[in-house]
């Protein structure tokens, strides 16, 4: 099975890059435009983990990361901002944004299969 994840990101050319770096790893993608976007997302479908850019517009990063760590039935879901990494139970370990030249398209530090 899948893991799915919702990214959120502003920038329509990073979004890009990091939704087709993520489906590359085998991940089932989902984007929003910024946090609001996301935690409608997120509660629509929670995913296994949550990917934040830090500087959106209409909710940040941070924000968006912090009322999703508020409402128990988000809590538990794995949410990363950057300079920051999620080791998964798999010990998979994703970040955003994902670089596409790293692991031949995976993101940073995902293991080789």
């Amino acid at each position: 099975m899948n893991m799915t994840v919702v990214l959120a990101e502003d920038d329509p050319d990073i979004q890009l890059v990091a939704r087709l770096a993520l489906k590359r790893a085998g991940f089932i993608v989902t984007v929003g435009g910024n946090g609001q976007e996301a935690l409608a997302a997120i509660r629509r479908q929670p995913p296994d983990v949550v990917l934040l850019d830090w500087m959106m517009p209409e909710l940040d990063g941070p924000e968006t990361c912090r009322q999703l760590k508020a409402d128990p039935a988000t809590a538990g879901i794995p949410a990363d901002h950057p300079d920051r990494g999620i080791r998964l139970d798999r010990g998979i370990r994703v970040s955003h944004p994902p670089h596409p030249a790293n692991n031949r398209g995976r993101p940073p530090h995902y293991p080789r299969q």
